[in-house]
């Protein structure tokens, strides 16, 4: 099964899939070990996904669900294997898909992963473009194992002799002899004090000579004790490097532990000098009173840039359609309700009476049109909730969200409960910016299919939520209410099955609204 991309998609999404489909899928031998067994039960997965799934799972109201490691293939000798592509052509990495659209723009640029160093030249598009496609597979075989827990379950070992200033470092197997520039065999982890979670990557090899490495003099290879050569790669959000891809060390790092608690940290601020870039939308139309909230929350950011791009008017209800051809995509200059500047996408669709864009053409427009490179794509807030199978079939603020994650580029849908009450979109904007945040920092899942989903209850005058749970999407009301909120419910968190119960009682909940979780909508 493929990822759905549209017919009308720009041609930006053909070339950015060529340089992700460097490898021969009918050589299995030739794959990693580790990657090679991970594609095939992703594969498998995704197949599986569309069929709905079990969704007897309770919430954990402390961590956020996070992806399950896969066991190493021991028949497969690392010390051998050349590098190869394991990340499946079904989806498209961040890397890659930023990479082309800033390469697209009238003045094109490099972005900061393929910047040169030290006074080196950066890279050119076609060498970018193949960097890029080599660092999103790094990263997804990366985040296989998202903390120590799951390196150490997957038979990981910490090396103890390793470069300083780049946290506690874990590898799998024996050191390899070559280079395999698709697969990084040590994974770099934040300590005890951020929840040994994944912060980058890096090669260790065991040669007498600095290995040639990637294309372009831009690499800082640091020889160990014990003569092996290190190349690290800051290349998982939270702890990027973004003056330096290949720094010998992270400011935020020491050799145990990380000191990175917020972005308003001095060590955040100087690894990410970078503008944080935010592409909002929504369904309900540019000059809706929610997405005018959450553009009003997120120009509070420092070091941000916000870019509203969204329908002309009200689409609710329009999931992830597109305007199909000959009709025309275009877009108008307004300005949400607070004055902030927003583009307006407009069709041509004799359907679309009110003369709109979709939710998805909206972020198309901008991606491929406009070529933004978001960081995130926020879509909402929107004026009622998106729960259970229900807000995953229709919604265009859903639909808004997981036409970007298609695109390669990270997605969040935010909503403000509504239907028998006002909209609280105060509260809702107030959970986003707490979610945004730990997002920046790496605290929340982050894969390629990921499509983080909250859903803030609107309670009655004098009340609040009842606090945040992380649970899953209800596959149906179940005899359930849609509508009824109870912000004075004493059921606990942890009674709670799934998002239409977190809902009902009270609780901003978060889901996956993309296909990592059950039940798997597609």
């Amino acid at each position: 099964m493929r990822l759905p991309i549209k017919p009308n998609d720009s041609e930006l999404t053909d070339k950015v899939l060529i340089h992700m489909r460097r490898f021969d899928k009918k050589n299995i031998a030739g794959w990693s070990s580790r990657g090679g067994v991970a594609a095939l039960a992703l594969l498998a997965a995704l197949g599986a996904g569309c069929d709905g799934g079990n969704n007897n799972r309770k919430n954990d109201t402390v961590e956020p669900p996070t992806e399950t490691p896969d066991t190493p293939d021991e028949t497969v000798d690392t010390t051998t294997v050349p590098g190869t592509a394991t990340l499946p052509d079904t989806l498209l990495g961040n890397y890659a898909s930023a990479a082309q659209r800033y390469f697209a723009r009238e003045m094109p640029q490099a972005p900061w992963w393929c910047r040169g160093s030290n006074g080196n030249p950066d890279l050119g598009e076609e060498e970018c473009l193949d960097f890029s496609g080599k660092i999103d597979n790094a990263e997804y075989e990366a985040r296989q194992y998202p903390t120590v827990d799951d390196i150490v379950a997957a038979g990981g070992r910490l090396v103890e002799d390793r470069p300083a200033g780049i946290g506690l470092a874990y590898t799998l197997g024996d050191t390899p002899t070559t280079f395999a520039e698709y697969n990084p065999n040590v994974y770099l982890y934040g300590g005890e004090g951020n929840g040994h979670r994944l912060v980058g990557v890096a090669w260790d090899v065991d040669t007498g000579t600095e290995p040639v490495g990637f294309a372009g003099d831009r690499e800082n290879w640091v020889n160990d004790q014990a003569g092996h050569w290190w190349l690290m790669a800051w290349i998982i959000r939270g702890h990027q490097n973004q003056p330096d891809v290949f720094a010998t060390s992270q400011p935020c790092l020491t050799d145990t532990d990380t000191i990175l608690a917020s972005t308003a940290d001095a060590c955040y601020q100087a690894a990410y000098p970078q503008p944080f870039q935010v592409m909002v939308s929504n369904d309900d139309g540019y000059m809706a009173p929610g997405i005018d909230a959450l553009v009003e929350g997120l120009y509070t950011l420092p070091n941000a840039e916000i870019s509203v791009v969204a329908p002309l008017a009200n689409q609710s209800g329009s999931s992830d359609k597109t305007t199909p051809e000959p009709y025309v995509v275009d877009a108008v200059p307004g300005t949400t309700l607070s004055g902030r500047p927003a583009t307006a996408i407009t069709s041509t669709d004799p359907e679309d009476n009110a003369g709109s864009g979709s939710p998805a053409d909206s972020v198309l427009y901008g991606l491929n049109q406009l070529h933004m490179a978001p960081d995130v794509v926020l879509s909402g807030s929107n004026e009622g909730q998106n729960i259970a199978n229900l807000g995953s079939g229709g919604s265009g603020t859903i639909g808004a969200a997981r036409t970007a994650r298609r695109q390669g580029f990270p997605a969040i849908a935010t909503s403000a409960g509504a239907l028998t009450t006002e909209p609280d979109f105060a509260t809702a904007v107030t959970y986003t910016l707490e979610l945004l945040e730990r997002w920046r920092l790496g605290l929340e899942a982050d894969t390629l299919q990921t499509v983080l989903n909250i859903n803030s209850p609107s309670c009655g005058e004098g009340e609040s939520v009842n606090g945040l749970v992380y649970t899953v999407v209800a596959p149906s009301l179940d005899g359930r209410s849609y509508a009824a909120v109870d912000c004075n419910s004493t059921v606990p968190a942890a009674d709670l099955m799934d998002d239409v119960d977190a809902f009902n009682n009270g609780y901003v909940s978060i889901t996956d609204m993309g296909i990592d979780q059950p039940p798997n909508f597609e």
